[in-house]
């Protein structure tokens, strides 16, 4: 585990925040207090994750078969809540507030109920077309873990190759860090930087100019290749962190879930 010395970015009066760092944008906990504005009880559905961060926007779903369901407990060793995403019809929207995000670093805590495609956090149109720069990233087997990301006029599926299989119901700290145009990346799995394929070029991708909806639990606007699983906790800044805010990232994170 990485050591409990923070950088600058810690706050000065005790704990950790990921609201310590600047940039913060999207930050979705699946504490009860930002479920359903604040009561929700055990097994219900969602329809509003609110986010603690900067952006206005919040997770939503008002189709009552497609929210995901919260559970109380039961993530991780340490038992934390979480939203179940069933991989047939359940997801929540974020606009597109949070797309086109070409320099970024995001933390995704989740854990797989199958093998297979899915995205927990994704930008696609309705036409399955994906991103020319922003933020998307999927599971894609049993050990890959995928993020696209390019310049303004191309992108490249940037995809892990990792010796650790990513077993199914195994909770999973992943993180990625991407700069526009730039032609190496990093992308971890419980602090362990993964081996990355650079080399094969995204299909389908849009005019940088336009924006798709964002999506947690699908690719995005696209209604097809929705994530199996469980999902508790998504932070997205809008910046390529230190390696000091990095490693308080990990920290927090896996002090609170007991991943690795």
């Amino acid at each position: 585990m990485i050591g409990t010395t923070f950088g600058n970015s810690a706050s000065s009066g005790g704990g950790f925040l990921p609201s310590d760092i600047t940039g913060l944008k999207l930050w979705l906990d699946a504490d009860a207090a930002y479920i359903n504005s604040g009561s929700p009880s055990d097994a219900d559905p969602v329809s509003t994750w609110t986010n603690k961060g900067t952006g206005t926007l919040n997770g939503t779903q008002s189709t009552a078969i497609a929210q995901p369901i919260w559970k109380s407990s039961g993530f991780g060793t340490n038992s934390k809540p979480y939203l179940d995403f069933d991989g047939t019809n359940s997801f929540l929207t974020l606009g597109t507030e949070y797309s086109k995000l070409p320099n970024h670093t995001v933390f995704i805590v989740v854990s797989t109920d199958v093998v297979g495609r899915g995205f927990p956090i994704a930008e696609y149109n309705s036409g399955g077309q994906a991103l020319s720069t922003g933020l998307t990233y999927e599971l894609f087997t049993a050990n890959e873990f995928r993020g696209v990301i390019g310049n303004t006029t191309a992108a490249t599926f940037m995809s892990s190759v990792s010796v650790q299989v990513f077993a199914i119901n195994t909770p999973l700290i992943f993180s990625g860090q991407f700069t526009d145009g730039a032609s190496s990346h990093v992308m971890k799995a419980n602090g362990v930087n993964l081996t990355l394929n650079n080399s094969g070029t995204a299909t389908n991708i849009l005019d940088p100019a336009s924006k798709s909806p964002m999506s947690i639990g699908r690719a995005g606007d696209f209604d097809g290749l929705y994530f199996n699983g469980k999902i508790a906790e998504i932070v997205v800044f809008d910046s390529v962190l230190s390696t000091d805010d990095i490693a308080s990232m990990e920290t927090y994170l896996n002090d609170k879930y007991a991943a690795y």
